[in-house]
C-alpha cells in the first residue's frame, strides 16, 4: 500500500470503522532515545506544516476519464523529548476528483472530525520512526492516514552520500536508496519489492520473489521522495507514487494511480500543548499499515452467469475507461466465490476474445488467487491452449498467493510431473511450498509437501 493511496482507499471508507482493542499502556511510549543529534527538533517547541496529498486514478491515453480524492490539513509536530513527539492534525479539508474539478466530500464532516480528535505519539530516533502509541479508541483507517503523514516525515539516512536503508512505513517492509543532490536528500523505492505491504483489492500478497522482471509483475509500483533541510529540521518533503495495473497496460492503455503529497514547514512555535499526563491511554504499534478486514480476502457471491455477463459488458466497452477498471477488479472478485466446474463452463462461455483481441478472463484468472482457480489454471496449462506468455502469467501469479493450500501443492506437483514442466514450473513450486511452510510448522509431515519435494529432489539429483 503506497503512503497516500491510504487517503484514497481510507477516508472515503471511515464506516470501516473497526477500533483496535488495547489495555492501557503503563510503560512510557518512548523507551529508549539512541538517536544522534544529526537532526535537531528542539524540545518544548511546536513544528506547524501544511500538508496535502492527492491520488487520482485514469487510464492512459485518456485526458477526461479521472477522479480521486484529495485531502489538506495543518500539522503540527510537538517535541516533547528529544526523542518523544506527538503528531496533531486540524484544518482538514477533503474533497473529491472528478476530470479537473475538485468538490468538497458532503456528509462526510465525521471524517474531519475523527482525524481532528487524538494526538499520535511518535518515537523519534533522529529521523527514524520505529514505534508510535495510538490512542485506545483510534480508527484504524484514520490511523493509517496518520501513519501516512508520518511517512512522508520520516528519515534513514545516516550522512553518506548514498546509501540503502531498509525502511518500513505505511508502503511496508522496503529497501530504500538515499541519495544527496546538493541540499535536497532524495530517496526512491521499488513498492514491488516491498515486503509486508497490504492487499486490499488482489489476492496477490506483496512479498519479493528474486529474479522476477517487471514486466511479469501485476502491479508496478514506485516511490521517490525529496526532502529539504535547514538546521537539522525539516522544511519541505515532496513524495511522488505511481502505480501501473499491467493487465490493462499490454493493451496501451494502462490503468494508473498517481498520489502527490507534500509536507512544508510553515512556522516554529516555542509552546507545546501536549503533556505526559493526557497521553496515557495508548497502545504501540508501528508505521505498517493494517487492513481492517484482517486476513479476510473480498469475495463476491456469483454465479457463471453474473460472471459471464461481466465479460461481456467488458468487452462491449468502446474504449477502457475507469469504470472498465473498476469492472475488472468485479470480474476477479466473482471468479472468487466459483467452484472449478463453474469456472470450467465458464471457460467454454466466455474465454471469447473482444475486439481488439483481449480476454479478459484469461486477464482475471491469474488475480483470483483460490484454490479452485489455482486448479482449473493447471488443467489449462496442461490442455496447451494457452501461449507460452499466458502460462508464464498463470504460473507467476501462484508463486505470490500469500496462503497457499495442500491442494494448491498438489496441483503444481501434477504440473512437475508433466514432460513439459517449465523453469518456471519448477520456481513456481518451491516458492508456493515456502509460502506454506512459513504459515504451519509440521510442513514437513504434510503428504502433498513430500510429493512435491520428492520430485525436486529427483530432478536435482538428475541435473
Amino acid at each position: 500500500m503506497g503512503l497516500q493511496a491510504v487517503v484514497l482507499l481510507c477516508a472515503v471508507a471511515g464506516t470501516l470503522g473497526r477500533t483496535l482493542k488495547a489495555s492501557k499502556q503503563e510503560a512510557p511510549c518512548v523507551k529508549d532515545c539512541t538517536g544522534t543529534n544529526q537532526l535537531n527538533f528542539h524540545k518544548g517547541y511546536r513544528y506547524i506544516y501544511k500538508y496535502s496529498t492527492s491520488t487520482s486514478t485514469f487510464l492512459q491515453g485518456s485526458s477526461y476519464e479521472r477522479s480521486g480524492i484529495s485531502l489538506e490539513s495543518t500539522v503540527g509536530v510537538e517535541v516533547l523529548d528529544k526523542c518523544h513527539m506527538v503528531l496533531k492534525v486540524y484544518d482538514v479539508q477533503i474533497a473529491a476528483t472528478a476530470s479537473k474539478e475538485n468538490e468538497p466530500i458532503k456528509g462526510l464532516e465525521n471524517l474531519r472530525d475523527e482525524l481532528q480528535k487524538n494526538p499520535l505519539q511518535f518515537s523519534f530516533q533522529d529521523g527514524k520512526i520505529p514505534n508510535i502509541c495510538p490512542s485506545e479508541g483510534e480508527e484504524l483507517w484514520v490511523l493509517n492516514v496518520k501513519r501516512g503523514i508520518l511517512s512522508v516525515l520520516q528519515n534513514s539516512y545516516t550522512a553518506n552520500e548514498e546509501e540503502i536503508a531498509e525502511e518500513v512505513d505505511v508502503s511496508g517492509k522496503c529497501l530504500t536508496t538515499y541519495q544527496l543532490t546538493g541540499s535536497v536528500l532524495v530517496k526512491t523505492k521499488d513498492l514491488n519489492s516491498c515486503t509486508h505491504r497490504s492487499s486490499l483489492v488482489t489476492s496477490l500478497q506483496s512479498v519479493a520473489l528474486p529474479h522476477i522482471a517487471s514486466q511479469q509483475q501485476f502491479l508496478s509500483s514506485q516511490q521517490e521522495c525529496m526532502q529539504s533541510y535547514k538546521d537539522g529540521v525539516l522544511e519541505e518533503a515532496t513524495c511522488s507514487e505511481s502505480h501501473l495495473l499491467q493487465p490493462f497496460s499490454r493493451r496501451g492503455n494502462g490503468a494508473k494511480t498517481e498520489s502527490h503529497s507534500m509536507l512544508r514547514l510553515l512556522k516554529t512555535e516555542n509552546e507545546i500543548s501536549s503533556n505526559r499526563a493526557n497521553l496515557q491511554q495508548f497502545y504501540v504499534s508501528n508505521l505498517l499499515y493494517e487492513d481492517g478486514n484482517g486476513k479476510k480476502d473480498r469475495i463476491v457471491q456469483s454465479n457463471g452467469e453474473q460472471v459471464a455477463e461481466t465479460v461481456r459488458i467488458l468487452c462491449l466497452a468502446n474504449s477502457m475507461t475507469y469504470e472498465s477498471a473498476d469492472l475488472f477488479m468485479t470480474l476477479v472478485f466473482r471468479l472468487r466465490g466459483l467452484s472449478v466446474d463453474t469456472l470450467r463452463d465458464l471457460w467454454q462461455r466466455a474465454s471469447f476474445k473482444c475486439r481488439d483481441d483481449w480476454q479478459p478472463l484469461l486477464d482475471a484468472l491469474p488475480t483470483c488467487g483460490t484454490e479452485a482457480c489455482v486448479n482449473f489454471m493447471k488443467e489449462i496449462i496442461l490442455s496447451k491452449e494457452l501461449e507460452e506468455s499466458n502460462i508464464e502469467s498463470f504460473l507467476w501469479s501462484m508463486a505470490f498467493i500469500p496462503e497457499p493450500t495442500a491442494g494448491m501443492i498438489n496441483d503444481l506437483t501434477i504440473l512437475l510431473q508433466s514432460p513439459e514442466a517449465s523453469q518456471s514450473v519448477f520456481l513456481t513450486a518451491t516458492s508456493l511450498v515456502h509460502n506454506f511452510c512459513t504459515k504451519t510448522s509440521i510442513c514437513d509431515s504434510v503428504p502433498e509437501v513430500q510429493a512435491l519435494m520428492k520430485i525436486l529432489e529427483r530432478y536435482l539429483g538428475e541435473s
